[in-house]
C-alpha cells in the first residue's frame, strides 16, 4: 500500500516538476536541472507558466546564440497548447479516478475508463516533451548537443531510482 501511494506520489511530483508548477507556499524558482526525460523546455518555475521567452538554465549554460534563443522559444511556442491540454487531461482524468474512488458510483468499468484516459494523456505529454527536446537538439551545434547530453546525465544520476 505505501508502496503504491509513494509511486502516485512521485508521479504528481514529477509531472509538477515536468510543467514548471511550483507550489504554493513557495516564491522561489527552482532549477529543474536538465529538460529532458519527460521535462519540457517550457518549464520555468513559474507556477503553471508556459513561458517561451524565458528558458530554462540548462539551455542557458549551453551559450546559446541570439538566434538558437529565437527558434528555441518558437519551438516551445508552437507546442504549448498542445502540452497544456495533454497536461490538463490527465490531470482531470486523474482527480475524476480519485473522486471515483471516494464514491458509491464506484465501479470498476468507470475507474477503468478514467484511468485509461489519464494513461494516454500522459503518454500524449511524454511524446510531446520528447518531440520538443529533440527539436531544440537539432538547433544546437554538436559542442552543445555534447555538453546537453552530458548535463542530463548527470541530472538523471542525482534524480531517485524506482526500486
Amino acid at each position: 500500500m505505501y508502496k503504491h501511494l509513494t509511486k502516485v506520489c512521485f508521479f504528481a511530483g514529477s509531472l509538477a516538476l515536468a510543467l514548471g508548477v511550483t507550489p504554493a507556499f513557495s516564491d522561489v524558482s527552482p532549477d529543474y536541472g536538465p529538460v529532458s526525460g519527460g521535462g519540457s523546455p517550457s518549464m520555468t518555475g513559474n507556477s503553471g507558466a508556459f513561458d517561451a521567452t524565458q528558458l530554462p538554465p540548462d539551455l542557458l549554460r549551453l551559450n546559446l546564440s541570439e538566434e538558437q534563443k529565437a527558434k528555441i522559444s518558437e519551438v516551445i511556442q508552437n507546442h504549448n497548447k498542445a502540452l497544456h491540454d495533454s497536461f490538463t487531461t490527465a490531470f482531470n482524468s486523474h482527480e475524476a479516478l480519485r473522486n471515483l474512488a471516494l464514491s458509491p458510483e464506484y465501479t470498476e468499468a468507470k475507474a477503468k475508463s478514467l484511468s485509461q484516459e489519464g494513461a494516454k494523456a500522459m503518454a500524449e505529454t511524454a511524446q510531446i516533451h520528447s518531440r520538443i527536446d529533440n527539436a531544440i537538439y537539432q538547433l544546437l551545434n554538436p559542442q552543445q548537443q555534447q555538453q546537453w547530453k552530458q548535463d542530463i546525465a548527470n541530472f538523471e544520476q542525482r534524480m531517485p531510482k524506482p526500486e
